[in-house]
């Protein structure tokens, strides 16, 4: 904008010389016809931010002069006036104001032929020809430019939107290895934290009890190491063909031996189960996985049932127990649970939990199938 401003100011500077000089005048011309046409000369100043003030400066001129019977206003320097005020208004107003300025234009021109100056409908004609020949660049620059400030919005919201589907992908990413790291770490943990402390209770009374108890603390600490550093192979891109294979419900009678190993009493139903997406057979095992853990830090020697039955429409799990001798600890934070109905809910799942009829505390998961993201 700033640049636009000098780009006039030199015009309209050039055009005052040009006028003083007498470049392009007829020659005995006074003084009162030149500053007349250094009205509109001078105009060219605000015509950007208002076209319409130059088409009036230049029928004042000229009025005025034709009123005072003073020579024309037609220098060189007034051609160059009305074609760029001419295209200025093309450029710079809407077509609905655009069209009545050419129009006031037209009425400026003709009063030279109004006032007998000039002569002739064909001059005429050729005059508002030649100025609806400068007035149509300007149309046409207009649109140009809208075009390019619509492209330029368009442009910016698609950024903006792909920042925040980035930035949505991120916190995707960051819930979904937050969730991953729940699931590894508290799960592991909680067997540790259990093992370990029938251990110190045993050590003395049954050391063969105690020894089976660390030897869970070692294979928890083991499974997670293991989830761990497939988790930060994933982080560091390595190929998916090099990473060790995601948990599966093959791997639920070791997470049920995990379980036992910490004191529950684990019954398990997986008849006629049939292969299944491995992305489904992942959540479900979370299902699984997160509901023993929270049986494991919230439930003294608990009898749990987990059944899974699947279904043309969907895998059903259920994790179910009788509470055991006591509660261990009160209510935990809920976030494993929330993780986990985010990772059903992903699928199109539902998950309900809380306490059983008969006491105790019930899991329950439908995950849909063929809904695999």
């Amino acid at each position: 904008m700033l640049r636009q401003g000098w780009t006039d100011l030199a015009l309209v500077g050039l055009l005052v010389v040009l006028e003083l000089v007498g470049f392009g005048q007829d020659p005995g011309i006074g003084v009162a016809s030149t500053a007349l046409e250094l009205v509109p000369i001078l105009a060219l100043l605000v015509r950007r931010v208002a076209p319409q003030v130059v088409a009036v400066a230049y029928l004042l001129a000229n009025g005025t002069s034709a009123l005072l019977d003073l020579h024309a206003v037609n220098s060189a320097a007034i051609v160059v006036t009305i074609v760029v005020g001419i295209y200025s208004a093309g450029a710079y107003l809407p077509l609905v104001w655009s069209l009545p300025t050419l129009g006031l234009w037209m009425i400026s021109v003709g009063i030279d032929f109004a006032a007998g100056r000039e002569s002739g409908w064909a001059d005429l004609i050729f005059a508002w020809l030649i100025l609806a020949c400068a007035f149509a660049p300007g149309v046409v620059s207009r649109r140009l430019r809208g075009q390019a400030k619509q492209a330029r919005q368009e442009a910016l919201a698609s950024a903006a939107r792909e920042r925040a589907e980035a930035a949505e992908a991120v916190a995707d990413e960051r819930a979904r290895i937050a969730r991953e790291l729940h699931d590894v770490v508290a799960h592991a943990l909680s067997i540790m934290v259990v093992q370990a402390a029938a251990a110190e209770h045993l050590i003395v009374s049954d050391p063969d009890r105690a020894r089976t108890a660390l030897a869970a603390v070692q294979q928890a600490g083991r499974t997670a190491t293991a989830e761990m550093a497939r988790m930060l192979d994933l982080l560091r891109g390595v190929g998916l063909d090099e990473l060790a294979p995601l948990p599966s419900l093959d791997g639920l009678p070791d997470l049920i031996e995990d379980a036992r190993l910490a004191g529950a009493q684990v019954a398990l139903d997986d008849d006629h189960l049939r292969p299944l997406p491995a992305a489904l057979e992942l959540c479900a095992y979370r299902v699984v996985q997160e509901a023993l853990t929270n049986t494991a830090k919230h439930a003294n020697s608990p009898h749990v049932q987990v059944r899974l039955t699947c279904s043309d429409a969907a895998l059903t799990v259920l994790v179910e127990d009788d509470g055991g001798s006591g509660p261990r600890s009160s209510s935990g934070t809920q976030r494993g649970l929330l993780g986990l109905r985010e990772r059903v809910e992903v699928f199109g799942g539902t998950l309900d939990t809380g306490p059983a009829p008969d006491g105790g505390f019930r899991v329950h998961a439908v995950l849909p199938i063929g809904t695999t993201p």
